[in-house]
């Protein structure tokens, strides 16, 4: 147990991404819940603290289809992150969406080569397809204030089923068979405000961007780079309670690696090497302008993971059954994230505390300032959500979404990833 070096790290955290008090911002969500007709069962998955907790969020005593999600941390932290989680969930979820904001534009406007879509592999893939109208919604480009229209299927997975009642409701008939691998949930977060939500979405981006960079540098380049691997000893007490917890609940030694790409945002990975030639599922990643948050984050993620397993939860419930990946080894040990065999060359690193914003608001700004200078746009759609609750999307054209491989889907790099495997 540890809970006053954990709660020390998550309350000087809290305090620059957070508007309000854990405590405070659970009730806001609880009364955004009530406001949806929700009845909210939330429920510790350990007896551990920091570990994990679960929401559902129910209605006329059934569940809310997508109404479910976990946190992690602490008491506090792991309840308000479940709640919000499970808010967000509901919200993404296509059948939640306005009909009457959907617009259908031609696919190839949307991948046209002059368009600000152009650098997402999944757009470009729309371009050597069948020109036909696909369901969009109106997205904000944070930068200049512009709106402009982007898929909905890149978002929202669900979307691509053709049985869907939402996508069926709008006639859209695209056919979504060559580019559905692309389609993922990466950059919704909620929050208590839409700066705070934008917050979440934006460091969820550059994380996933972080760990795809990372299983092309380490098994699709020719010549791999050492892994960077964070010194336990230079990291700050509480942390350091917080990895040797996680090496105590899973029985191995959990490693921290730096995945910080050129973005400069600081982003970790919490591995645990698998047992038997398994995929890593157990793990963690985090990224925040606060790196002992971003590591926070990553050590906490993997110990959610690990209390969910331990309650019977399956650890890896995206992951596809028929190993498309055998065929092409890189590919292979990218979806198996496997990096035990590099560990012994791997650099051992100092860990760099930062000194990040004091709100919400100002790590906005330098989140956004920071993709700007490396010529990335931000776009970003606000959900229709009760008072109190901000759900949002962002999406960042250009950076990564290899991560997907990871759940036994055969996507390939986009150009960003094909860059970093030849410099």
């Amino acid at each position: 147990m540890m809970r006053n070096a954990e709660a020390s790290v998550v309350k000087a955290s809290q305090a620059g991404e957070r508007e309000r008090s854990l405590s405070d911002a659970f009730q806001h969500g609880m009364s955004a819940a009530r406001s949806l007709g929700f009845d909210v069962h939330i429920r510790a998955l350990s007896e551990t603290d920091p570990g994990a907790w679960a929401c559902e969020l129910w209605k006329d005593g059934e569940q809310v289809p997508g109404g479910s999600g976990l946190g992690k941390g602490s008491r506090e932290a792991a309840r308000a992150g479940a709640l919000f989680e499970a808010l967000e969930h509901y919200v993404s979820e296509s059948d939640y969406l306005d009909s009457a904001s959907v617009q259908k534009i031609s696919s190839h406007a949307i991948a046209a080569p002059d368009g600000p879509l152009y650098r997402d592999q999944a757009v470009r893939l729309l371009g050597e397809l069948a020109d036909e109208p696909i369901g969009c919604l109106e997205y904000r480009e944070i930068f200049s204030g512009a709106n402009m229209p982007v898929p909905i299927f890149l978002s929202t997975p669900g979307y691509v089923d053709a049985g869907t009642t939402f996508r069926a409701s709008l006639g859209d008939n695209f056919d979504y068979s060559a580019v559905w691998r692309y389609s993922s949930n990466n950059g919704w977060a909620a929050g208590v405000t839409a700066a705070e939500a934008t917050v979440h979405a934006l460091n969820e981006v550059v994380e996933r961007d972080a760990f795809s960079l990372l299983l092309i540098g380490q098994f699709l380049r020719s010549r791999p780079k050492s892994l960077r691997v964070v010194d336990r000893e230079t990291l700050p007490r509480e942390l350091v309670d917080l990895a040797a917890h996680a090496d105590r609940i899973t029985g191995r030694t959990v490693h921290l690696i730096d995945m910080t790409t050129d973005v400069s945002i600081p982003a970790f990975l919490a591995f645990l090497p698998p047992e038997n030639g398994t995929p890593a599922r157990i793990r963690g990643c985090g990224a925040s302008l606060s790196s002992d948050y971003a590591a926070y984050r990553a050590l906490a993620e993997l110990v959610q993971i690990q209390s969910a397993v331990a309650a019977g939860a399956p650890p890896a419930p995206n992951l596809r059954r028929d190993d498309t990946m055998l065929p092409y080894p890189p590919m292979q040990a990218c979806r198996l994230a496997d990096f035990t065999d590099r560990l012994p060359d791997a650099r051992r690193v100092y860990f760099e505390p930062t000194s990040p914003p004091a709100t919400p608001k100002a790590h906005l700004q330098e989140l956004l300032r920071r993709l700007s200078d490396r010529g990335y746009s931000v776009l970003r759609r606000q959900a229709a959500t009760p008072e109190g609750l901000a759900v949002v999307n962002v999406l960042v054209p250009g950076m990564e979404r290899f991560m997907l491989v990871t759940d036994g889907i055969l996507v390939l790099p986009g150009p960003r990833g094909q860059y970093f495997t030849e410099n």
